[in-house]
C-alpha cells in the first residue's frame, strides 16, 4: 500500500498553523519578550506564508504547461540529432570536430558528459583532499 503523506512547504505551513492555534490556547499566559514571536507577529507570518503558497499554487499550472510544451517542441530533435551524429561519424573529419559535435549534441539533449557524483564519491574525494566541483548541464546552446 502506497504511503500518502504530505511533505514540503504545505506541510510546514499546516504545522505552523497548528503551532499558532496551540499558542493561542495559552491566552494571556503566552507573552514572550521578543516581538518576532508574539502571537500577532506569528499570525502575520502565517498569512504571508499562506499567500505565498497560494501564489505558487496558482503559478504551477502555467509552469507545468510551459515545461510540457518545451519537451514536446524538442522531442522531434532526438531522431534528427541521431541522424546528424551518425552522418558526422561517417565522414572523414578530425577528432576535434567530432568532439565539438558531441558537445553540441549533449547540450541540446541536456545530458552530462560525465555522470553526476554520488554523496559517497564526494565524501571520498573530500577525504583525499581533492576539491569537488560539478558543473551544471544547463547551458546556452548559442
Amino acid at each position: 500500500m502506497a504511503s500518502t503523506s504530505e511533505t514540503g512547504h504545505a506541510k510546514n505551513v499546516a504545522n505552523f498553523n497548528e503551532l499558532i492555534s496551540f499558542v493561542s490556547g495559552y491566552g494571556e499566559t503566552y507573552n514572550p519578550s521578543k516581538a518576532s514571536i508574539k502571537l500577532t507577529a506569528l499570525q502575520t507570518l502565517l498569512a504571508d506564508a499562506k499567500s505565498a503558497m497560494d501564489a505558487v499554487n496558482s503559478a504551477m499550472p502555467a509552469y507545468s504547461n510551459a515545461v510540457s510544451a518545451r519537451e514536446a517542441a524538442f522531442e522531434p530533435l532526438n531522431k534528427l540529432i541521431t541522424r546528424v551524429m551518425n552522418a558526422v561519424k561517417a565522414t572523414d573529419i578530425s577528432s576535434q570536430v567530432e568532439e565539438s559535435v558531441k558537445t553540441l549534441v549533449r547540450k541540446i539533449q541536456g545530458t552530462r558528459s560525465t555522470a553526476k557524483k554520488t554523496e559517497t564519491q564526494k565524501a571520498d574525494m573530500t577525504a583525499e583532499g581533492k576539491e569537488v566541483k560539478e558543473i551544471s548541464t544547463l547551458q546556452d546552446v548559442l
